[in-house]
C-alpha cells in the first residue's frame, strides 16, 4: 500500500478519542469546559493541546455530510451526573435557565489511530436543550455556517 492509502485507511477507522469543548464565552460568560470521551485514558498524547480535559461519557449522533443543502443538526448526549460533578460545568452554568444554553459553541476534535495530530475541528452551536434528567442531558446542535464556510458545498443549496 502507498503512503496515501495507509493514511486514508487510518481515517476510515473509528477515532481513538473525541474531545469536546463547550465554549460559554459565546454567550457572554467566561468559562470553557474541556471534555474527553470516557473510553480514553487522558494522557498528554491524547490531547489536541495540553488543556484540562475531563473524562466523561458522551455520545454524538446525527453527524453527516450531504450536498443537498440540508443542514445536519447532530445531537450530543452527556452523562449529567458526571457533568454536574465537574466544578467547571457548575461554574459555567450557574444561574442559567433551560433556554440560556442556546448559542454555546461546541467544538469537536477527533484523533485516529497512529496519527500525531487531530483532524480539523468541527464547530457547532447549541440550538436547543432537548432533555435534562438525572441520567442524561441532551442538546441539538447546529453547524457554523458563517462567512468562513460559505464556500463549502454543504453550506448552500445546490441546483440539481
Amino acid at each position: 500500500m502507498t503512503t496515501a492509502q495507509i493514511e486514508r485507511q487510518k481515517l476510515l477507522t473509528q477515532a481513538i478519542n473525541q474531545q469536546v469543548i463547550f465554549d460559554f464565552t459565546t454567550i457572554g460568560r467566561s468559562n470553557i469546559v474541556y471534555l474527553i470521551d470516557n473510553h480514553t485514558e487522558p494522557t498528554a498524547n491524547n490531547y489536541v493541546d495540553p488543556l484540562p480535559y475531563r473524562r466523561i461519557d458522551f455520545q454524538m449522533s446525527g453527524l453527516r455530510s450531504d450536498l443537498t443543502g440540508q443542514i445536519a443538526e447532530p445531537s450530543i448526549v452527556l452523562a449529567s451526573q458526571s457533568l454536574w460533578d465537574l466544578t467547571e460545568w457548575q461554574t459555567a452554568t450557574n444561574g442559567m435557565g433551560l433556554m440560556d444554553y442556546r448559542g454555546v459553541r461546541v467544538i469537536r476534535y477527533r484523533r485516529f489511530y497512529n496519527t500525531t495530530v487531530a483532524v480539523a475541528p468541527q464547530v457547532y452551536y447549541i440550538k436547543q436543550l432537548d432533555e435534562l434528567n438525572p441520567e442524561t442531558i441532551s442538546f441539538t446542535l447546529t453547524p457554523n455556517l458563517g462567512g468562513d464556510n460559505l464556500n463549502q458545498p454543504s453550506a448552500r443549496k445546490l441546483e440539481l
